[in-house]
């Protein structure tokens, strides 16, 4: 794409993804952002956990498959503030999901260690909905301390934050890009 330096963004298991790609290649990032990072259960100490929550998420795909998990989970995403038409959203995109797409984002999530790759050397910002379920504020705290920072509460949110709270997590955002720019001009 030609982009030279960006802020990288994860959120939830992409912040598994994100903080290894910035370790390899701290060059190419200005910032890292993490929007309710994923933890990960890839810790040796977390090995009993890994293997419930894969053989758990496993058995709930091949009982429900997709659509019954999206009936069943895309709840979860959001708080009980979300609009009628943030919890549409969120149902619709999780309805898409591909089931071997999901295979591998289990293996991911089992299989990954966040805090293994914390703290990076470039600026890191933790954010996380205040309300959220999945991978909860006190979850996203830990993450916020490994990479040295102060984790971001977006308030009357969950998982889905960006859905659900558009113009803070992009007011968020813009602040963290602002750091950026404003690290990149004093250079």
């Amino acid at each position: 794409l030609g982009i030279e330096r960006c802020v990288l963004v994860g959120h939830s298991l992409g912040a598994l993804m994100a903080a290894p790609a910035v370790r390899q290649h701290s060059a190419n990032f200005a910032a890292l952002a993490l929007i309710s990072p994923a933890r990960g259960y890839g810790a040796a100490a977390l090995a009993a956990d890994s293997a419930r929550v894969r053989s758990q998420r496993l058995a709930t795909l091949a009982e429900l498959g997709v659509a019954g998990m999206t009936a069943q989970r895309s709840a979860r995403l959001v708080s009980d503030h979300a609009s009628p038409v943030a919890r549409a959203w969120v149902q619709w995109n999780m309805a898409r999901l591909h089931e071997h797409g999901y295979r591998q984002a289990i293996e991911l999530l089992c299989g990954g260690d966040l805090l293994a790759d914390l703290p990076v050397p470039i600026p890191t910002h933790v954010a996380c909905g205040a309300l959220d379920v999945v991978t909860p504020p006190a979850a996203c705290t830990e993450v916020a301390q490994a990479a040295g920072v102060v984790l971001h509460p977006i308030e009357q949110a969950g998982h889905a934050s960006y859905v659900e709270q558009p113009a803070a997590v992009a007011q968020w955002l813009a602040g963290v890009l602002d750091a950026a720019m404003g690290a990149a001009r004093a250079r």
